[in-house]
């Protein structure tokens, strides 16, 4: 079973991420990258530039 309460591996601020979609998963969002790999984030913390 995955756990969330471990943090797995952090990116500095201003990495910049291909993200094809948001995907809600319980009250956190996860995001789906180009690459096929999913990360989770504060959606208030992600900035759209394109």
């Amino acid at each position: 079973m995955l756990s969330l309460r471990r943090k797995e591996k952090t990116y500095p601020v201003g990495t910049i991420f291909d993200i094809e979609k948001i995907v809600p998963y319980g009250k956190i969002a996860r995001l789906l990258l180009g690459n096929g790999l999913y990360i989770t984030s504060n959606v208030k913390y992600v900035e759209k530039l394109k």
